[in-house]
């Protein structure tokens, strides 16, 4: 493993210190996991827990620089010799955004107390961007590696500092709506209140909608009354046509022009913060940009890459959970489920591969974490049965299969692009990350990849491995839920809990135990769509135990501490040709995992599951029985 003490950002003589917005801060209470520890014999089966400690412990841990409060290093460029990563200016708007959101989430599911430090460091930088205007900034001096070539639509010269709108503020609401519901501590709330206050100047409304003209600002300025003007007549253009596409340029990139995009992060944060606070501003300010996306047709249009639109649904869905509203949950679902149809673009939904193409084209790590999410969040509104179905699919095959397990996954594919490309060897800058690389990948997820191939090109941004390992925490919080004296396990899948403990044999063979741990009124299993429901068998301490069905749900009588509950049934595999726009792949399933793929892809084949037609192995595994999980 990487060595942790080994100093891997050495600052130049004359590079001065990085200058924050204030050095003054609070102290806040720092996001914690609270539960209990032990350690048992589980199936080694699909285990998001782990996956969770892979991301905290092999790669988080291992990509941030100790002497700039743990920024992480961001971009990839594997083109090069060696392969590196760098920090740059999605160091703070794309990695530290995501990362600070899915950090406290990881813990909550795995327990780990690797890198403390980082949980610490973080809380404490939030505060020291924080400008006097309520805003999340991002500091120039000290590092001058935050390309301002990345913004030509932004002015720098002689800026100390500057910030955007949509990932600086949208993703930190995000992150300080986690922050709140775990510890409580007023500073986060009246951190995110700021936020929302200042945000609500800087928008524009009119005609019941909401939307910001301009998404980069330095401190002090505001919008000018011109660009007011402008967006005013622009947004009546707009209107008058009811199209997104002419707004966005009619464009798929994520350009300045592209207004409806941007809006999208916004909303979700200010949702996430109106669940936990219930800020009427907050929620405003929501509906407003939400309104504007459905009169662009955003969601409709699908005039944005598949993860840009896939952001709009979610803020449409987070509202809606927010609020109870199953209007727009109903209009969000609708533009879910036509991602999922693939009448107009590539989508490959038994295994959660989704492109807004219609060429064969390489998906974007971000969506498979959008769409686990979008499936959740259907699933737990009630909006259909079908969509724990989803959830499962995906966690089980593209959300994990992108993850990178081994160093090899990543060691494999810089060799593969070395012989193919021979690029010449370049010095490691200062600010770049090459020694031991592919075991600092371990755990992350990839950006770009093929339904047949972990790599797809030579982009890689951690901004997908913000999303993706956000979703894991969508997966394992909806795998068993207690409410009034009842236990529903929606998902077969291993989890560590208060109330039970869910061993799955799936895929080796077709068994799940559970282990009570706690009283229950009644237990509830979604049994998944290929299990034939007339031959499943359930045991309670080795003895037959009556149940009926509930639709998919096995339903049982009460239980108590240490009922051990056996569930068994037949599964089989069976061969599927998956196919859409020029993507056609013969596949073998054993129950909602994939089992092969052909034809295997060119740098890393995904899908290499022989060891699940062997007997089921149990493995020693570190459990943690979160007690201060959050409703995400």
């Amino acid at each position: 493993m990487p060595d942790l003490n080994k100093i891997i950002f050495r600052r130049p003589n004359d590079l001065p210190a990085v200058k924050f917005m204030r050095s003054d801060v609070p102290r806040a209470a720092v996001p914690a996991a609270r539960g209990k520890y032990y350690e048992s014999l589980a199936p080694d089966t699909l285990n998001v827990e782990e996956r969770a400690r892979l991301f905290v412990e092999r790669y988080l841990c291992n990509i941030v620089a100790p002497e700039l409060m743990y920024e992480p290093f961001n971009r990839g460029c594997f083109d090069v010799d060696p392969p590196r990563l760098s920090l740059d200016s999605g160091s703070y708007l794309c990695a530290w955004a995501k990362y600070r959101e899915s950090l406290p989430l990881m813990r909550l599911m795995c327990g780990s107390d690797a890198g403390l430090e980082i949980d610490s460091a973080w809380a404490r930088h939030i505060l020291m961007c924080i400008g006097d205007d309520g805003l999340f900034y991002v500091p120039l001096v000290g590092r001058p590696y935050e390309s301002i070539k990345a913004y030509p639509w932004l002015s720098l010269e002689n800026a100390e500092f500057y910030t955007n709108l949509f990932i600086g503020q949208g993703r930190l609401l995000g992150a300080l709506s986690i922050y709140y519901a775990m510890t409580g501590d007023e500073t986060w709330n009246r951190t995110a209140r700021a936020i929302v206050d200042r945000l609500n100047q800087l928008a524009i409304r009119m005609d019941g909608v909401a939307f910001f003209p301009q998404f980069y600002y330095t401190p002090g300025v505001r919008v000018s009354e011109m660009q007011i003007r402008k967006s005013i007549s622009e947004w009546e253009r707009l209107k008058a046509k009811g199209r997104s596409s002419e707004f966005a340029g009619a464009t798929q990139g994520e350009i300045e022009e592209n207004t409806a995009l941007w809006q999208t992060w916004i909303a979700v944060g200010l949702a996430q913060y109106y669940k936990v606070s219930h800020y009427e501003p907050a929620r405003e300010l929501a509906y407003g940009i939400v309104n504007y996306l459905r009169r662009v047709r955003y969601v409709e249009d699908w005039s944005s890459h598949t993860h840009c639109v896939t952001l709009g649904i979610h803020a449409m869905l987070e509202l809606a959970q927010a609020t109870g509203d199953v209007e727009l949950a109903e209009y969000a679902r609708k533009s879910y489920e036509f991602a999922k149809s693939g009448e107009r673009m590539v989508a490959l939904p038994r295994i959660g591969y989704f492109v807004n193409f219609t060429t064969p084209e390489g998906a974007e790590g971000c969506t498979i974490g959008d769409m686990t999410a979008l499936a959740v969040k259907l699933a737990q509104m009630g909006m259909g049965d079908q969509y724990w179905e989803d959830v499962d699919r995906y966690a089980r095959n593209c959300l994990t299969e992108i993850q990178r397990t081994t160093p090899e996954h990543a060691a494999g594919v810089f060799e593969k692009l070395r012989e193919r490309e021979k690029p010449p060897e370049t010095p490691v800058a200062y600010y770049e990350l090459a020694d031991q690389l592919a075991e600092r990948m371990v755990g992350s997820f990839s950006s770009h990849y093929y339904p047949n191939d972990l790599f797809a090109s030579t982009y890689f941004d951690s901004c997908c491995s913000g999303n993706c390992s956000r979703a894991l925490y969508y997966v394992w919080e909806s795998i068993v839920r207690r409410d009034n004296g009842r236990l529903k396990v929606n998902l077969l899948l291993n989890r560590t809990s208060p109330w039970a403990d869910i061993d799955s044999h799936v895929p080796h063979a077709g068994r799940v135990d559970i282990k009570i741990k706690k009283p229950v009124g009644s237990l509830q299993v979604r049994m998944n769509d290929w299990i034939e429901k007339d031959k499943v068998k359930c045991a309670v301490n080795g003895r037959p135990l009556p149940y009926t069905w509930q639709g998919a749900y096995l339903t049982t009588g009460p239980l108590k501490p240490r009922d051990e509950i056996v569930l068994s049934f037949p599964i089989r595999e069976r061969s599927e040709t998956l196919e859409s726009f020029g993507f056609r792949f013969d596949t073998v399933f054993r129950g909602n995992d994939c089992m092969s793929m052909e034809p295997k892809g060119e740098f890393y084949a995904l899908y290499q599951r022989d060891h699940y037609r062997q007997p089921v192995r149990f493995v020693k595994v570190k459990r943690f029985a979160s007690e201060n999980a959050v409703d995400y």
